[in-house]
């Protein structure tokens, strides 16, 4: 009679990693997104609008993040539970019709 064997699985215990701020590290008040996609990445232009003297919006890119579309489908997710958070400590954001995002799908 053939032995049985138990299959071989990784390790189900998670590493805590171990974080350190580079020497080029920065912290940036971000309120407008600009999003877009390649055949490889997903990147989006991070920006800070204010009204100008003009009557029109200026928008000061910060900076651009590139990621892979695996790492960007987790970036929604914790963005997600953080805003669910958010809004049950606080208050629903509201946000106006003209700046809603429409679905892909």
């Amino acid at each position: 009679m053939a032995k049985s064997t138990k299959p071989v699985s990784p390790k189900s215990e998670s590493i805590a990693p171990v974080i350190e701020k580079a020497d080029n590290y920065a912290e940036y008040y971000i309120n407008h997104c600009q999003v877009g996609f390649t055949a490889f990445d997903i990147f989006m232009f991070l920006s800070e609008g204010a009204h100008g003297t003009d009557g029109k919006i200026h928008l000061r890119q910060k900076t651009r993040i590139t990621m892979s579309p695996a790492e960007a489908k987790l970036l929604i997710g914790y963005v997600n539970n953080a805003l669910t958070a958010y809004e049950a400590s606080y208050n629903e954001v509201k946000i106006h019709p003209s700046q809603k995002v429409e679905s892909a799908n």
